[in-house]
């Protein structure tokens, strides 16, 4: 699921592209969950918000 965004301060109006997908912070691509987006992306799986138990 794509949408798409403008600023409307920029007045070459460009187009950003908006996904519902968590995108990772480093390369912008989706979160690698559990691998790297691909062979050339130095990016680490992310750890998710939950994935680690909390101390009790």
């Amino acid at each position: 699921m794509w949408d798409t965004a403008q600023h409307p301060e920029n007045t070459a109006a460009r187009t950003i592209t908006m996904s519902h997908f968590l995108q990772c912070q480093r390369c912008g691509h989706e979160v690698h969950t559990y691998l790297a987006c691909s062979d050339t992306c130095a990016c680490a799986p992310v750890v998710m918000p939950g994935s680690v138990p909390l101390a009790a």
